[in-house]
């Protein structure tokens, strides 16, 4: 064997190596379907799959398509064990163009994003913070269920804290890009315990509300587990999600 095809074979050959030595990865997976509808008409899909390390790491991946607005978003995004963000990858294209990609990264101290769009070509940003963030909306259904965890956190009481954002639209269509969401743009409020029934089967999730304030947009959310999956999701401008398909090993308590 040459020289050159040798060296082009060490890097596999030690993973597997390393491989065999650590033995199999022991995270918890699953992954799950939702759909999306306007009205009573299919709309878009959102495909998940969700990796917790054993130490609380969680990943995210989400391909999201929204067929009316011709939108596709691919979102990486994990957060710590206190489900704090800590970086994220959003990339967006409309009817098929490339609309922009940026790479995000919290610290306990400042926020920062670099990407690129196609309006406005490289783009870099950053933002002081007093304290780490405890929530970043890259718009996958399923990281709006994620905030059930801030509500949990907060004894249940209604949450209207400043967060960050990827855009500005409801459907996440621009940027992306980093976008500071002031005190009261957004409340999430408790309502209850519900028994929800969807084509993924019947969960008992809790119910509660996402309210754009400024547009009285109302996001009526049910979600269920120690994951916060969404069984169900729907808004007051006739647009409703469901859970269709879930596997793997989430946590259902």
């Amino acid at each position: 064997i040459q020289r050159r095809q040798l060296l082009q074979c060490l890097p596999g050959l030690l993973l597997l190596r390393t491989g065999a030595a650590l033995g199999a990865l022991n995270q918890r997976s699953y992954q799950g379907v939702l759909r999306y509808a306007r009205g009573s008409k299919d709309n878009g899909r959102e495909n998940f799959s969700v990796t917790v390390q054993p130490n609380g790491l969680r990943t995210m991946r989400a391909h999201c398509e929204i067929d009316d607005a011709q939108l596709m978003r691919d979102v990486t995004i994990t957060l710590d064990a206190d489900w704090l963000p800590l970086v994220a990858f959003v990339q967006l294209t409309i009817a098929g163009k490339f609309v922009g990609a940026t790479w995000y990264n919290f610290s306990d101290d400042e926020a920062v994003a670099e990407g690129i769009t196609a309006g406005e070509g490289r783009i870099s940003q950053s933002f002081p913070l007093r304290e780490p963030i405890d929530a970043f909306g890259t718009h996958p259904i399923h990281g709006d269920a994620w905030n059930l965890v801030r509500l949990r956190r907060n004894g249940g009481q209604t949450i209207t804290k400043p967060r960050f954002s990827s855009s500005a639209q409801q459907n996440g269509a621009s940027g992306p890009a980093l976008l500071r969401i002031p005190e009261n743009h957004i409340a999430y409020s408790l309502v209850g315990p519900a028994t929800v029934t969807v084509p993924a089967g019947t969960f008992d999730t809790t119910h509660f509300t996402m309210t754009v304030v400024p547009r009285k947009k109302v996001n009526q959310i049910w979600a269920f587990g120690d994951d916060c999956i969404p069984a169900r999701m729907t808004t007051s401008d006739d647009r409703s999600y469901e859970l269709l398909e879930l596997s793997g090993d989430p946590l259902y308590r």
